[in-house]
């Protein structure tokens, strides 16, 4: 990751269902607050909920009911 860094390469590094991944990432803040980023990822709004599951299914060449998508979005919340 240093040499990644040296080189200005791109780096993401998702923890999904980790909330105490900033603050532990946190603790060694001088060098970590230089390098990383903790933008928070929010519930998407319903339409685009929606695309985010259905496009890929659609390129795949299939299909997703409706129903289904408001199932998932009701599960989810909108949550990623």
């Amino acid at each position: 990751m240093h040499r990644m860094q040296q080189r200005q390469l791109p780096l993401v590094l998702v923890g999904a269902g980790l909330p105490i991944l900033p603050g532990m990432a946190g603790e060694s803040k001088s060098y970590a607050e230089r390098l990383f980023s903790f933008p928070n990822v929010g519930p998407l709004a319903e339409p685009d909920a929606y695309k985010a599951l259905r496009d890929p299914v659609e390129e795949a060449r299939e299909s997703i009911d409706q129903a289904a998508l408001q199932e998932i979005f009701r599960l989810t919340q909108g949550y990623p």
